[in-house]
């Protein structure tokens, strides 16, 4: 199991989670990166509402990869709300 500070050196994974199949498909990658100890998922939603902490986490530098379902976008929006740019975006 990895430390909390080594896991504060792996890239952020930020997903849509939304109500398309290919919405839980983005999803799921993430939670795989994740779980893998490729990347550390972190919230899009607390991200969009501007939660402070979630919001910090977002902003701290780290490499991030957005993976959003469709090409609405929400999850680069929601980024981009806060004035982070992903290092890389997919939309499945």
């Amino acid at each position: 199991m990895m430390s909390t500070s080594d896991r504060s050196r792996l890239p952020l994974v930020y997903a849509c989670s939304g109500c398309s199949s290919v919405a839980q498909l983005a999803n799921a990658f993430a939670v795989r990166l994740d779980r893998s100890g490729q990347a550390e998922m972190s919230c899009i939603s607390g991200v969009g509402g501007r939660v402070p902490a979630l919001t910090r986490i977002a902003q701290s530098g780290r490499p991030i990869l957005a993976i959003d379902g469709c090409q609405l976008a929400c999850v680069k929006a929601c980024l981009e709300g806060v004035g982070v740019v992903a290092s890389r975006h997919l939309v499945l």
